[in-house]
């Protein structure tokens, strides 16, 4: 489409009264041009709000009752339409007074919380709310409502409100920031991915806030959790979705027509789900072992330091931290680390690499110093659980059976709570405690039934099940 479409004519594509090869290129036109689908999701609002008034039936009776209360003496005045009447002052003054507050809640930005481009490697463009050109990113630029961004092959982009979510968009990706609204201290936000991939990861403070992914097939909210999704920019495109942590409601979606599909599901950590276009999210299954490394990049997302253990997310993940696992830290800045973590991951690194025991036990015992001199601090429980696994290498159970239980403790129900308790199911077994082992298998069976550790418990108790038959 070589012009700018009227109004009349957006309307009638958003009620699909245009021939397909109109459609399509109406479609095409909106992934370009910022004006037109400004216009477009204006005109889509008032059409969702027409749909849900009912319609308007004045009644029969109506200039027969008002002619009835006219000869009433004293009560002229009801002859005003009913909305004009008097209201006493000390009933209206709070009355507009609550309005406006519930409408400044409800519905307006987001003072400090508007999301900014917190890094660009490479090179990308943005298209800023109600404005048809594009300019290069160069960090720092607030979005809003309407802003587009759009990633160059081999470049990526960061996304952030601090201490409530990150987002990196990838090379070859094209995003839009549909809504931004404020509900008291939580945010609703609503983005879509036209193409590309994005990652998504919240943080402690997005708690009570809602984030929507849509895609032209399928529409994703996060349930305080990391995880990735793709479009593929194949004639029909397909939307794939995988979770590192937490959980994401998917259902089948399409944010032209403003339709949802029957038909939903949970997809929880370790797992993924496809959505083609007019069609179902698949049931989750575990993710594959090539898409680990777009997954394990959530690492790399979110408040700094990060301190991550280096397990897949997969069922097997409590056997690589048992092995043990490796530690991952990163901060923006190079020179940002404590030196007592540095030095920490130095003795660790030497003892992966030499196997030698003393190393591995300086390395714990200065990473026990670190946790007890920063207990809140948000990589506490990765910390417990790499000096859990390695107190379990170095054959002291009861200092790895202690820092699991922390973990369990400090994260309540997650999937962090749900590797540490498979972890000390595991050691108690090892000990001859089968009445412990079990009780805790189960408990993870009963407690925590969309984990990773399912499987593992489950067949912990038939290890236990064949051992009391002998």
């Amino acid at each position: 489409m070589k012009r700018h479409p009227s109004p009349e004519e957006i309307s009638r594509w958003l009620d699909q009264e245009v021939p397909r090869e109109t459609g399509l290129s109406m479609e095409s036109h909106m992934g370009e041009c910022a004006r037109c689908l400004m216009e477009a999701e204006k005109l889509n609002a008032v059409r969702k709000h027409l749909r849900r008034a009912g319609a308007v039936v004045d009644s029969l009776r109506f200039e027969e009752i008002r002619a009835t209360l006219e000869k009433v003496k004293g009560r002229s005045w009801l002859g005003s339409p009913a909305w004009a009447l008097p209201i006493p002052r000390f009933v209206w003054i709070p009355l507009a007074s609550a309005a406006v507050l519930a409408l400044f809640f409800l519905f307006t930005p987001m003072p400090g919380m508007e999301p900014r481009v917190a890094m660009v490697h490479g090179n990308a463009w943005i298209a800023k709310a109600e404005q048809s050109t594009w300019e290069r990113v160069s960090g720092g630029e607030t979005l809003r409502a309407g802003s587009r961004i759009r990633i160059v092959e081999g470049s990526e982009v960061d996304v952030a409100v601090k201490n409530r979510y990150e987002l990196r968009l990838k090379g070859g990706t094209l995003f839009t920031v549909k809504s931004l609204k404020r509900r008291g201290p939580a945010g609703h936000m609503v983005y879509e991915l036209n193409r590309g991939t994005l990652l998504v990861k919240t943080e402690k403070e997005f708690k009570g806030s809602t984030l929507l992914v849509e895609t032209p097939s399928a529409k994703a909210k996060a349930l305080g959790t990391a995880f990735a999704v793709q479009v593929s920019e194949a004639v029909v495109p397909v939307t794939w979705l995988g979770v590192l942590q937490g959980r994401v409601e998917v259902e089948g979606f399409q944010p032209s027509a403003g339709l949802k599909r029957e038909g939903r599901v949970l997809v929880g950590e370790g797992q993924s789900t496809h959505v083609r276009l007019n069609g179902m999210p698949t049931q989750p299954e575990t993710i594959l072992e090539e898409d680990w490394a777009l997954l394990t990049e959530l690492y790399h997302l979110g408040s700094y330091p990060q301190v991550a253990i280096l397990v897949s997310p997969t069922a097997r993940r409590v056997r690589e931290l048992l092995r043990p696992a490796g530690i991952y830290i990163t901060d923006r800045e190079p020179h940002a680390f404590p030196d007592a973590l540095k030095e920490a991951v130095s003795w660790a690194e030497k003892g992966i690499a030499t196997r030698d025991p003393a190393a591995h036990e300086k390395a714990v015992s200065m990473l026990k110093e670190i946790a007890d001199k920063d207990p809140e601090s948000d990589y506490q429980s990765s910390l417990l659980l790499f000096i859990g696994a390695y107190a379990y290498y170095l054959d002291n159970l009861p200092d790895a059976v202690e820092s699991f239980g922390k973990v369990v403790s400090r994260e309540g129900p997650s999937g962090l709570s749900s590797l540490a308790l498979c972890a000390v199911g595991l050691i108690e077994e090892e000990q001859g405690d089968y009445d412990g082992a079990r009780e805790t298998f189960w408990k993870i069976l009963e407690e925590y039934p969309g984990s990773l550790e399912q499987e593992e418990a489950r067949r912990g108790i038939e290890r236990l099940d064949e051992r009391l038959k002998k």
